[in-house]
């Protein structure tokens, strides 16, 4: 039975990706997605950890980071999956101050896999 723990541990990985992402640390950030993971964002559509992993290290170069944030999580959790919905802006560093840069709406399906919850598919739209 889904538990308020699970929306907890939901909130978290949500937050994980963001700071894993923001870190360069993509082989954390990887392990947060399951091995059959779709990615998509914009035009862009891969599928995989390799592909992924590849997305990640073309599209977050350290030049390019900034700060991701998510923000009005809605979830919806059923046996073992869940349903998420969230805002999130993208801050870029200029001129030592960040800076908004992009904003949008992430669309995911999760599942419980080896004890804790992955992205089985994230989908970022931009607003």
């Amino acid at each position: 039975m889904p538990s308020t723990q699970d929306e907890l541990d939901i909130r978290r990985l949500l937050a994980e990706y963001c700071q894993l992402c923001d870190a360069g640390d993509f082989d954390a950030l990887v392990d947060r997605f399951t091995e059959d993971c779709s990615f998509a964002f914009a035009e862009w559509r891969v599928e995989g950890h390799r592909g992924v992993r590849k997305w990640f290290e073309t599209t977050q170069s350290p030049e390019k980071r900034g700060k991701h944030l998510t923000t009005n999580v809605v979830i919806v959790l059923g046996e073992g999956t869940a349903t998420v919905a969230s805002d999130f802006v993208f801050l870029v560093r200029r001129d030592d101050a960040y800076v908004l840069e992009l904003t949008g709406r992430y669309d995911d399906e999760l599942r419980r896999d080896g004890g804790r919850w992955r992205f089985v598919s994230r989908t970022a739209s931009l607003l």
